[in-house]
């Protein structure tokens, strides 16, 4: 008899599962792995967590002064209005 080269569908879905989850658990302990080396090196903190903390209210805080500079001084600059009529009273 000859054998038949075709998979049983159970059997091709559970080893395609086993590889998924081998591979998704490789992955997960690489980034775990990176995200404690990323902890240790300070560096890293730094930029992380504390240089958004101190740049973050700086730019709002530029960012709002400098409109108010701009609406003062649009608010002091002269403006000329010119109004041209062309109508026929009767």
């Amino acid at each position: 008899m000859r054998q038949s080269h075709r998979r049983i569908p159970e059997e091709r879905g559970i080893q395609t599962d086993r590889r998924r989850c081998d591979q998704t658990a490789l992955r997960l302990d690489h980034r775990r792995k990176e995200f404690l080396e990323a902890l240790r090196d300070r560096r890293t903190l730094f930029i992380l967590i504390v240089l958004p903390i101190l740049l973050y209210p700086m730019l709002v805080t530029l960012i709002s002064r400098l409109q108010e500079s701009q609406e003062a001084e649009q608010k002091a600059k002269a403006s000329r209005v010119a109004l041209w009529a062309n109508c026929l009273l009767i």
